[in-house]
């Protein structure tokens, strides 16, 4: 036996506050429903030389944008797809879609133009993050570096950017500015960052235990007069300062080569082994020539 209840009215549902929370979490339900069969609801696109208009105009029904194309577009599409897409998926297969037939996605607030790639670096999103934007949307990225000059860096990266792509340094504040695809632009991040570091040099005293510093300083720079010379170039290069006045060597470089001529000073520095050996002996106080008379009298 099926008992029919009469629909309760507005005013009813308002008397009965029971009633009225029932039907407030119906509406509820109803809606998280209606936006989780949204998520949940996939498409499967297979087009076989359609029109780049037509196929645009799927893509902004599915995906619910609003997309404005340039009276240039033109083309025939073919999408063979096995798999079954999301909102997200249909937009990231568009984006490529468009990125192989010359053509480029530009988010302008809540509107999405196509334009072609030439001219859609003129006026493409700015970015200061990319984990949100799709790979192949055309972006301006603004890249700071701290270590080298933004010069030098457009030098090295601009053999890696398309034509429809840009580049450009600013001196001040020492930024590159970059326009290309989401996924390129992160590409030349990454090189950036292995570029863009410190040449993390310091600075070593070393103290002589028998030689003469200034003999030291001398042999070295005979021994590797590109690296440890006045005129020495190149990451390997290491500054050599000869701290008479307490018979120290002062060393400023990267720790690699300091390490390596550590080495060599300690072949340097031992006490003299023949009878007839010459050592330098700097005096603080007395004076050189009336020294050098008291000793001479002495050995003889």
């Amino acid at each position: 036996m099926i008992i029919r209840t009469p629909a309760a009215g507005p005013v009813d549902a308002l008397r009965n506050p029971v009633l009225a929370l029932l039907l407030a979490l119906a509406c509820v339900i109803g809606l998280l429903s209606q936006a989780a069969y949204a998520q949940e609801q996939t498409w499967k696109i297979n087009v076989k030389n359609a029109d780049l208009e037509e196929f645009v105009a799927q893509v902004a029904e599915i995906t619910a944008k609003t997309i404005v194309v340039a009276p240039q577009l033109k083309g025939k599409v073919t999408v063979v797809s096995s798999a079954n897409l999301d909102q997200a998926g249909v937009y990231t297969l568009f984006l490529s879609v468009l990125r192989t037939h010359g053509y480029t996605a530009v988010q302008s607030g809540s509107t999405i133009r196509v334009e072609q790639q030439a001219k859609g670096k003129q006026n493409p999103g700015v970015s200061g993050g990319l984990g949100s934007i799709g790979n192949d949307e055309l972006v301006t990225r603004v890249i700071a570096a701290q270590n080298v000059e933004s010069t030098e860096l457009m030098k090295i990266l601009r053999p890696l950017i398309p034509q429809y792509g840009h580049i450009a340094a600013v001196a001040q504040p020492n930024v590159i500015i970059i326009t290309d695809h989401a996924d390129n632009i992160k590409r030349l991040m990454g090189i950036v960052n292995q570029i863009d570091v410190t040449d993390q040099e310091e600075v070593v005293l070393v103290p002589m235990k028998h030689a003469w510093v200034g003999n030291i300083v001398t042999l070295l720079e005979q021994v590797a007069p590109e690296q440890l010379g006045r005129n020495g170039k190149g990451p390997q290069r290491i500054r050599l300062i000869a701290n008479e006045r307490n018979n120290s060597l002062v060393m400023s470089g990267k720790q690699s080569p300091i390490n390596e001529i550590m080495k060599l000073i300690e072949t340097l520095d031992r006490p003299a082994t023949s009878a007839g050996s010459t050592q330098v002996f700097k005096l603080e106080h007395a004076d050189a020539v009336a020294t050098a008379e008291i000793i001479n009298g002495l050995v003889g």
